[in-house]
């Protein structure tokens, strides 16, 4: 039996309601209650049971209310921010249109999904979840503040290809302050993606974390193998080999030259490889808390030296480099694939998802 009574049973047993004065914002002419929010405790006459249909919580709420002296009922909600409840109190009471002036802020979506997170209610939001998230969504999000805000709000609204594309751009650009924590570009020392309450929440912070340890030490082991590759360079041809197992190949695959030129073009290279490493202060910079952007960043400028000071046995080797055929990875295919390996429930995800109005799979 349904605990709330319908809207033509209460017109039926309709309670005569003494008027609000004009400091209420109306939000429904049939209100039952007025939500007191915030620190300026702002008042909106609300319906109570729409509000106990959307939110468990509210409905547990809603024995806390109090009768004023006016005989209106009141509930205290002053632990609240007014905008995003307002916000959310709109959308409940179906005044979607009176929402999409904000449809543009980041900001405004992100305090309003905390606040449907508090009273477990972010459903409410399929409406205009699919609008919004388009107009603030940004694919490639700069800034240590605008990612953490993005990070909150893909996660929320269950859409798993924004919030992977947004971790994408936290792993590139994190690096470890003096504590060893996790920040962004923007950031102070004394920032940490921590101190976002609504990160805490998600538990991902640790596997983002780590995920950059991976292709940070992906980028080091790069330049390490490619001065262990071109040194260990075989001296002599296979040929020529009587003893021991066979010599490893050159990192010289240039068709049509003989051995000893691939020896030579990795001997040269290797020298300016070196020089170049020496003149970008490789081996000073403090590579653990280096952002994976800046390191690979670096590693281009020693490549882009590398060739330039290089000098070719012959123009065949013109297009030889010292990380191989294949070249230097790029960033963003190194860190898609360590956070796609990142192990996210797709189940809930897609029912989030779809919920809100996402197509399957997004």
């Amino acid at each position: 039996m349904n605990a709330y009574p319908s809207d033509d049973e209460e017109d039926e047993n309709a309670v005569v309601r003494p008027p609000v004065n004009d400091v209420v914002q109306v939000l429904d002419a049939r209100g039952d209650l007025i939500l007191a929010v915030g620190q300026e405790r702002k008042e909106f006459l609300v319906c109570s049971r729409t509000l106990r249909r959307a939110s468990s919580v509210f409905d547990e709420l809603y024995s806390r209310r109090v009768v004023d002296p006016d005989g209106h009922e009141r509930l205290d909600l002053s632990h609240i921010g007014v905008l995003p409840l307002h916000l959310v109190l709109e959308i409940i009471h179906g005044n979607h249109a009176k929402v999409n002036e904000h449809l543009t802020n980041k900001e405004t979506l992100h305090d309003v999904l905390v606040v449907t997170h508090h009273f477990k209610m972010t459903g409410c939001l399929a409406p205009i979840a699919v609008k919004w998230l388009k107009k603030v969504y940004d694919k490639e999000p700069s800034g240590f503040h605008n990612i953490a805000v993005q990070l909150w709000i893909t996660h929320q609204l269950g859409h798993l290809g924004c919030l992977k594309q947004t971790i994408y751009s936290m792993v590139q650009g994190g690096r470890l302050n003096s504590r060893g924590e996790l920040i962004g570009q923007g950031a102070t020392d004394n920032d940490e993606y921590r101190r976002f309450p609504t990160l805490s929440l998600l538990g991902v912070l640790e596997q983002v974390k780590e995920c950059r340890s991976r292709v940070v030490a992906q980028l080091v082991n790069t330049v390490r193998d490619a001065v262990r590759n071109l040194t260990e360079s075989p001296r002599m041809p296979a040929a020529l080999q009587t003893n021991g197992p066979a010599p490893k190949p050159t990192v010289c695959q240039v068709r049509g030259e003989s051995p000893t030129r691939r020896r030579q073009c990795d001997s040269r290279m290797l020298g300016a490889f070196q020089r170049a490493l020496f003149d970008q202060n490789w081996d000073k910079v403090d590579k653990p808390a280096s952002s994976p952007y800046s390191l690979h960043r670096r590693i281009n400028e020693v490549s882009r030296q590398t060739l330039k000071e290089y000098d070719p046995p012959s123009d065949l080797h013109k297009s030889c480099g010292p990380f191989g055929k294949k070249g230097l990875e790029p960033l963003v295919d190194i860190v898609k694939r360590e956070v796609d390996a990142i192990p996210f429930d797709e189940r809930d995800f897609m029912e989030r998802g779809k919920m809100m109005g996402f197509p399957v799979g997004a």
